[in-house]
């Protein structure tokens, strides 16, 4: 079963990716953007895990979330993984925020200990909006990209740590919230 512990974008930010990903079309001919309802900020990935390890994750994770504050997000650059011409990842960062990282620090020290192992990239908050398949015509422009997503983002709060099911399918993939854990002091 794959998987990965995520926070959910608040309704506002998505209907703002959801502009977002129309204004930045014309740079980025023929590639799938993705579905605002699945863009998500990824804590931990963790790929395939045994359907029977699913309880132990929830109340890791549980514990983890539990003990962390809610952090007050907000969006900031856009930027790429791999080249400007062949770029795997176009994503739309987040502005610095010690209490994420202090939650994303929480669930990988945590997952450690449960025997999950370690993750294989060190966290970097972002929204994932595209992942091209081939070349693009012409390499992207950083200081276009980050003109064109420097606004001003909502600011948005989340109140739960998702732990989600991700299903591979030709017209991308389906994600199944399997658990919904309180960040500490969310009511």
């Amino acid at each position: 079963m794959r998987t990965f512990i995520a926070l959910e974008p608040s309704v506002d930010l998505r209907a703002r990716l959801a502009r977002l990903n129309r204004d930045l079309e014309p740079l980025f001919p023929g590639v799938r953007w993705s579905r605002p309802d699945n863009i998500h900020l990824t804590l931990r990935f963790l790929g395939e895990i045994d359907p029977s390890d699913l309880e132990q994750l929830i109340r890791v994770i549980s514990q983890a979330a539990a003990q962390s504050s809610c952090p007050v997000l907000q969006a900031g650059h856009a930027g790429w993984f791999g080249s400007p011409r062949e770029p795997r990842v176009v994503w739309l960062g987040l502005r610095d925020n010690a209490e994420l990282e202090a939650l994303a620090g929480a669930v990988e020290t945590s997952l450690l200990a449960a025997g999950f192992g370690a993750a294989d990239k060190p966290f970097k908050a972002h929204l994932t909006l595209a992942r091209p398949k081939k070349p693009l015509p012409r390499p992207l422009d950083r200081e276009v990209l980050e003109r064109m997503t420097g606004n001003d983002w909502p600011l948005w709060e989340p109140r739960q740590v998702l732990i989600i099911k991700s299903t591979l399918r030709p017209e991308g993939p389906q994600y199944e919230t399997l658990a919904a854990l309180p960040l500490g002091g969310a009511g």
